[in-house]
């Protein structure tokens, strides 16, 4: 009945992948290389399950 109301998973899973890239790439600009790579492994395991999500 509310359906209308549910958040797309794919979408927030979009946000959460542009927002841990965005981390990453400030950290990167920082010198912080730890919190780079660590950023930017999240972000690879967030692009899974969307291409996951993305092929059903």
């Amino acid at each position: 009945m509310f359906g209308f109301l549910k958040r797309d998973p794919l979408k927030q899973l979009l946000q959460d992948y542009e927002h841990k890239l965005q981390e990453a790439l400030d950290a990167s600009h920082n010198g912080d290389k730890l919190t780079n790579t660590l950023r930017t492994q999240e972000a690879e395991a967030i692009l899974v399950d969307i291409q996951r999500m993305d092929h059903r």
